[in-house]
């Protein structure tokens, strides 16, 4: 069966890639790897935008912001060693080049059963990335690390060729791609990614384009998490997408978008969390109006005209744990609850930046607690107080 490819017809040998080359980058250019960048540089709050993949001013400047940091030359350029030290100073992992994420292959080749997803890395993402190119199905940067740009491509070329088109580079469509061409009738598990259980009968894996009603219930329990804010579709959007990698952030996951057997495990154990944290009435209705509360006991912060009233205030769940660069709901609450207090005057977005970080130090001090900038089950028991007391009250030594 002849193969439809993307752009103009290539006649190209598609066996080895060579070996691997670092990489930098620079203003203009698109690359998986730039997203992987970008929330390397987001976690030390350098980045506040999108994720996108392009290297635009935004990205230029946060490099040049990162590298001052740590005294290489403000090129604005992600050179290896800027690449080198920026990986070594976040929790994020850089592209892997010849393992990793269950996708090594033997150099420049792809297994028959294999399944690359986004998240993915390796010589096997390599190997597609070039036969991808050499369609003319991708014009990002061969990098070995499987990204958006690279989810598109092959949705691209399984547009081009009658698949099923995922952006999932299954056994069905690795096979379409490879030299043998099969034409075969590889229609198992692998190639759609959007069933409600994963190929080969394991557990859940939920990724991007997948649909159903394990993906509403997903969204659900995000929503009730308060990750997810969009409607519930059961459909795996961008949306969906980001609020899983928000969570996986905020509970020391892989923060690749893709709600695995650990992240649903995850979870679970945080919607039970949320159960053992309510109370059985809302603290609203046990706050007094303002206005008749007693005077503080203690040296009140300041209030300004921009403070948020008591009474508006959510109870917050003293059984998370909220520090620089965790983003929820939950960070917003305590923003909220800041605010009420005096202590924050900024909006809040429900990212915990700097000034959330000052506002948490802040009142730490003016309560007597461990100074650490680290919303924990202390202070946020304490703010539970304060706002139900109406105020801040002096911490007894």
């Amino acid at each position: 069966m002849k193969k439809r490819i993307c752009a103009l017809a290539v006649s190209v040998a598609l066996l080895s890639v060579p070996a691997a080359q670092a990489q930098s980058y620079r203003l203009g250019d698109s690359a998986d790897e730039i997203a992987v960048i970008q929330t390397a540089l987001t976690e030390l709050d350098l980045y506040y935008t999108d994720i996108t993949g392009r290297f635009g001013q935004r990205t230029e400047r946060a490099v040049r912001l990162f590298q001052k940091k740590v005294g290489l030359p403000q090129t604005g350029v992600a050179d290896e060693r800027t690449l080198e030290l920026l990986y070594l100073r976040t929790s994020v992992d850089a592209p892997a080049v010849v393992q990793g994420g269950g996708t090594s292959a033997s150099s420049g080749t792809i297994s028959a059963g294999q399944t690359l997803r986004e998240g993915s890395s390796g010589e096997a993402v390599r190997t597609l990335q070039e036969r991808l190119k050499a369609l003319g199905c991708y014009s990002g940067t061969v990098t070995g690390h499987y990204g958006n740009l690279t989810k598109e491509a092959v949705r691209r070329y399984q547009r081009a060729n009658g698949l099923t088109a995922d952006g999932i580079a299954g056994p069905r469509t690795l096979a379409s791609l490879s030299d043998a061409g099969t034409g075969g009738a590889s229609s198992a598990a692998g190639g759609t990614g959007t069933s409600q259980s994963s190929a080969g009968g394991s557990a859940e894996l939920l990724t991007l384009n997948s649909t159903g009603e394990a993906v509403r219930t997903l969204q659900l329990n995000l929503r009730t998490l308060e990750y997810y804010d969009g409607t519930v579709t059961g459909s795996y959007g961008r949306l969906t997408k980001e609020a899983v990698r928000l969570f996986q952030r905020d509970h020391e996951l892989t923060a690749d978008g893709v709600a695995g057997p650990r992240t649903l495990a995850a979870i679970q154990g945080a919607l039970a969390g949320e159960e053992e944290g309510r109370t059985p009435a809302p603290t609203v209705t046990d706050t007094p109006a303002p206005g008749t509360m007693p005077a503080p006991t203690a040296t009140p912060a300041p209030q300004t005209g921009t403070s948020l009233p008591l009474s508006s205030v959510e109870k917050l769940n003293t059984e998370v744990f909220l520090r620089r660069t965790s983003r929820s709901g939950h960070v917003t609450r305590l923003q909220k609850a800041l605010k009420a207090l005096g202590f924050f005057t900024e909006s809040a977005t429900g990212y915990f930046g700097s000034a959330t970080e000052e506002a948490v130090i802040a009142y730490q001090k003016a309560r007597g607690l461990t100074v650490d900038g680290v919303a924990g089950r202390a202070t946020l028991r304490a703010i539970n107080e304060d706002i139900a007391k109406g105020g801040v009250s002096a911490s007894i030594d």
